[in-house]
């Protein structure tokens, strides 16, 4: 009786063994094939732009004026912080976060973008109304994140 017994306690610490085993082995898979996976980043939205009719003088179209713009966002302030365009301009803002994921929302323009650190988007839209709009920072960033704002003044 008590080599069946010991028997059945060796029986049971092998399965319990062998199973933790499987549960180690699955989990360290598991975790290997997460990390190799590559993560497919997707801006929020999709850069709006406008097309115009041109004005044609002498059978040639008559071209917008392009305004590019190279923005820094960091916390918590866009450098530059105020923008200054002509109505009809192309508008083409380069923006690259130095620091944290921060987005760039700007919607009388309906742009609204998501920055990841390191990297740079690229917005490009026609400026076809004149006033002055606000843009600012749509991702949560921190303790002033809701002073991470700016203007675009369109003439």
């Amino acid at each position: 009786m008590e080599i069946k017994k010991k028997t059945k306690k060796e029986f049971f610490a092998l399965f319990i063994a062998v199973v933790v085993v499987m549960l180690l082995a699955t989990s360290c898979k598991q975790k290997q094939s997460e990390s190799q996976t590559p993560i497919k980043e997707e801006p929020i939205s999709k850069p709006f732009v406008v097309t115009e009719e041109q004005n044609v003088e002498d059978g040639k179209a008559a071209s917008p004026n392009i305004k590019k713009f190279n923005i820094t966002a960091k916390q918590w302030s866009f450098e530059p912080s105020t923008i200054i365009v002509n109505k009809n301009d192309k508008v083409i803002l380069n923006i690259k976060s130095i620091d944290v994921t921060h987005g760039f929302a700007l919607p009388d323009f309906k742009i609204n973008e998501k920055i990841m650190p390191g990297k740079t988007v690229t917005v490009e839209f026609i400026a076809d109304k004149t006033g002055e709009f606000k843009f600012f920072c749509s991702v949560p960033c921190g303790e002033g994140h809701g002073n991470m704002q700016g203007k675009l003044i369109v003439k």
